[in-house]
This record gives C-alpha cells, sequence and structure tokens, in this order.
C-alpha cells in the first residue's frame, strides 16, 4: 500500500507508517518516481520519497522530552503513580517547591498543561512505563 499525503507537512506521515503502508509518494512528485517506488515496493522495500524523509525522519533534538533528567523522569514516574507534590517532594528528598520547578521543567518539555497530559505524553513517547 501507498500513501499520498497532501503535503511534506501532513499530520498523517506517521500514521501511514504505524499502519503498514509500505511507501510514501508526494503528489506533487514526478510520475516516474511512483514507478520508480511501485517497482521498489514490489521487492519488499519501503519507499519514501525525499521530500518527505526529513518529516518523517524528524531531528532527534527537537523530539518532545528529551531534556528532561533523570529527576524529571522520578518526577513523571511518580505523577504517573498518582502521588501529590507532597508526596513526590517526601520521596524524592526534596522541597515541594522544587517538585513544582520539575513540574514546569516537564510541562514545557512535553508540550502539555496538566498533570494528566504530562503522564499520558510520557507514556506515548514511551519516556515511562
Amino acid at each position: 500500500m501507498i500513501g499520498l499525503p497532501a503535503r511534506s507537512d501532513d499530520a498523517n506521515l506517521h500514521w501511514f507508517l504505524q499502519h503498514g503502508v509500505a511507501g510514501l509518494f508526494l503528489k506533487s512528485d514526478l510520475p516516474e518516481k511512483l514507478v520508480e517506488a511501485i517497482l521498489a515496493i514490489n521487492q519488499g522495500e519501503r519507499w519514501i520519497s525525499t521530500g518527505l524523509l526529513p518529516d518523517v525522519m524528524g531531528n532527534p533534538l527537537d523530539k518532545p522530552g528529551r531534556d528532561l533528567s533523570e529527576q524529571d523522569l522520578a518526577v513523571l514516574r511518580l505523577m504517573a503513580a498518582d502521588k501529590t507534590n507532597q508526596e513526590i517532594a517526601s520521596a524524592l528528598h526534596m522541597s515541594p517547591r522544587t517538585v513544582g520547578n520539575h513540574l514546569s521543567k516537564i510541562y514545557a518539555s512535553l508540550d502539555v498543561e496538566t498533570r494528566s497530559g504530562a503522564v499520558a505524553q510520557a507514556f506515548r513517547l514511551k519516556l515511562i512505563e
């Protein structure tokens, strides 16, 4: 199966790949490229238009959560265990204010606004288990 996203910034690019699409081809690509893609896919290869590579590959430095420290991740794990800020502070031997600082960093890094959003995003990104 070949996916035909409308643009290189299409939000569905990763969805296509996660759901078994063997090739991604831009509608703006030349017809010869489609033939090249079909031949490659028939040989069991995956084919991605060169115009889509930066969006599919992404920059690992741009990934949400990459800048979280071990301490931030420890706070996230305790949040996932439904601990309050006071309980997190006690468990990690820090002040509740320091926990709040970690929460601010976590929210910004994961681009979320709530505890539940942070925990859900952390699970999605496999930052915590």
